[in-house]
């Protein structure tokens, strides 16, 4: 799965905090051998917030698609990510706690962002309750990712 996304963008979840707005991440780790990855999330500032970069770093779950993280450097607090689906291409589905609530997320390639495949969508309202769409025209740019 960290193989074929490298850059995802956070098209929807299941929380309605502003701050997921235009959501994106990088890739900055790798190792498949140890299927571990480190990705950085990309909160943009709106409406007079600051963005902020936060690192999440990958590493086996105890089961099959589970996978743990912790946030930053604080090995302390290991979390817990369901990934519930994934096309390979285009699409993800995961399950994971951040900031005391859990999300349901739908990340996408950047190339589909505004044009998400419909088994991508079908497949995620499938699995989340909940669902906010995190892309918005007016304030997410490609430029910011």
């Amino acid at each position: 799965l960290y193989t074929e996304f490298p850059q995802p963008v956070a098209a929807f979840t299941s929380s309605n905090h502003s701050s997921f707005k235009c959501l994106s991440a990088t890739r900055r780790a790798f190792d498949p051998k140890a299927k571990t990855a480190t990705y950085v999330w990309h909160f943009k500032g709106h409406s007079g917030d600051n963005g902020k970069d936060v690192s999440l770093n990958f590493f086996p779950g105890d089961a099959p698609g589970q996978t743990r993280f912790y946030l930053n450097e604080d090995k302390t607090r290991v979390f817990t990510v369901l990934f519930e689906y994934t096309d390979y291409k285009s699409c993800a589905v995961v399950k994971l706690p951040y900031e005391n609530h859990d999300h349901c997320m739908l990340w996408v390639r950047g190339a589909v962002v505004h044009n998400v495949p419909k088994d991508c969508l079908e497949t995620y309202k499938g699995i989340c309750d909940v669902r906010v769409s995190l892309v918005d025209g007016n304030i997410c740019k490609d430029e910011d990712k």
